[in-house]
């Protein structure tokens, strides 16, 4: 098929881009066994544009899997000059990733200074949330994609931004008032500097000694997140050791260039690449602002030199001993524990996400969250994974931490189920805590839901 019967049967169903289309660039990759095609366009393609133009090319192309991109790079001025004006496309792109923030997705205000997008979100929930989604990243590789601008996407929550404008302008009150102040002086003095006003001689007492102070203990710099320390429980597992502050993993971007995370571990994986000469170990962390995946290529022999040219012979096996090496480090790393890692942070085309290239990791120790309370709560309201949506945590877990904070009882009470009973009352056996078994229901007006049926039998023809 030539690309101009693509375009035809393009123009054919959506009539309105005739015309706006550019001939497509279309890729076949084969390792991943995919078509990527991309349409210049001159005027933007909403949302229901682009998923009946994908639904046409999957059609033309039924026996490969495809990607669509639309780019409108022509319409890069106006978009950050009138962002309200391309607001739409954008929020389908945030409500087609993040369905739950559907229901404050129109509430949320969007401005554009220069090469940045603002976000203002109603309340606070909702800029957490998104927050730790990674949202800002994605929404300026969108951005990029679409209308070829470089832009840095920021969130703040309604009410910041009018504090942050009210201290703008004192500032710029200040340095208007420090200008006149200036141009006073410039006036009256001519080369612009006041002469010193001479100062009054005191006579000088004898000062009293001073009692000497014990030297305090040198402070430690408090970590940024509540749950984390800046001290490191032993040697790096990989690298140097690292002494920088860690950013805010909600902050990162595809240009962050190098930077130190700190989080705790919740995904690690490892994969043999090359004919067993490399190990990819990858692992995913969180700061509960958001999350960042790690990838590390370790080489199981280290070859400095390359081979001779006339040395034809295979190199020899990996050894035992060299991938036990390698494997020390890799089994230090747990699910759970805290670690600092400095690494380049750049959008992983592989992933589809923005990824950490690791250069240092190092364990980091971990402030486990305690119930001080002289009386202890019953928790009467707790949702297990068995809780479509709403919860991730199995009820023999949560049961362990309401025993180690000392609970004497705790409820399960999932949305209409009661699954995770059996694996709470095997987590409650001999145990101090007492399990109360529970369900949220659900109410609904018993009526007649069929009206004027038909008695006949379902297997009879309509």
């Amino acid at each position: 098929m030539s690309y101009e019967d693509l375009l035809g049967q393009i123009y054919a169903a959506l009539p309105h881009l005739r015309g706006q289309l550019s001939s497509p660039r279309v890729v076949y990759v084969r390792a991943q066994g995919k078509v990527y095609i991309t349409f210049d366009s001159a005027v933007l393609v909403e949302e229901a544009t682009f998923l009946k133009m994908e639904s046409i090319l999957r059609k033309i192309f039924p026996q490969k899997p495809l990607a669509l991109r639309v780019v409108s790079p022509g319409l890069k001025d106006d978009f950050l000059e009138n962002i309200s004006a391309y607001k739409q496309v954008l929020t389908d792109f945030l409500k087609r990733n993040y369905p739950a923030s559907v229901s404050w997705m129109d509430q949320i205000d969007w401005r554009c200074d220069g090469e940045r997008i603002t976000l203002t979100f109603p309340d606070e929930f909702s800029l957490q949330y998104m927050g730790r989604q990674n949202i800002t990243a994605r929404l300026a590789q969108a951005v990029k994609d679409i209308f070829s601008a470089e832009v840095k996407v920021e969130l703040t929550v309604s009410g910041d931004q009018e504090a942050r404008l009210e201290e703008m302008r004192r500032e710029r009150d200040k340095e208007q008032l420090s200008a006149i102040t200036q141009q006073e002086l410039q006036a009256r003095y001519g080369d612009g500097s006041a002469p010193a006003a001479p100062k009054e001689k005191k006579e000088r007492k004898p000062a009293a000694p001073r009692p000497k102070k014990e030297p305090e203990p040198e402070k430690k710099p408090e970590s940024i997140f509540p749950q984390m320390t800046d001290t490191a429980i032993g040697k790096p597992i990989m690298g140097r050791s690292i002494a920088d502050r860690p950013v805010e993993m909600k902050e990162l971007a595809s240009d962050s260039g190098l930077v130190v995370v700190q989080g705790d571990i919740f995904k690690l994986e490892t994969k043999e690449l090359k004919g067993g000469e490399l190990l990819l170990l990858t692992f995913a962390i969180t700061d509960y602002t958001s999350s960042i995946l790690c990838k590390v290529f370790m080489r199981f022999r280290n070859t400095r030199f390359g081979k001779k040219a006339d040395d034809a012979a295979p190199p020899a096996p990996i050894t035992e001993e060299e991938r036990r090496a390698v494997m020390d480090k890799v089994e230090q790393l747990k699910v759970g524990m805290n670690v600092k890692v400095r690494g380049e942070c750049l959008y992983d085309n592989f992933a589809h996400e923005l990824s950490l290239s690791v250069r240092d990791i190092v364990p980091m120790e971990k402030i486990e969250r305690e119930d001080t309370a002289e009386e202890k709560r019953i928790e009467l309201h707790m949702h297990t994974n068995m809780s479509t949506m709403d919860a991730l945590t199995p009820a023999g877990d949560l049961i362990k931490r309401a025993i180690k904070w000392g609970h004497p009882a705790v409820a399960i009470t999932d949305h209409g189920v009661v699954q995770a009973f059996p694996a709470a009352f095997n987590a409650v056996k001999k145990q101090p805590i007492k399990l109360i078994p529970g369900c949220e229901g659900y109410l609904i007006d018993e009526n007649l839901v069929v009206q004027g049926a038909v008695p006949r039998d379902v297997n009879e023809p309509i």
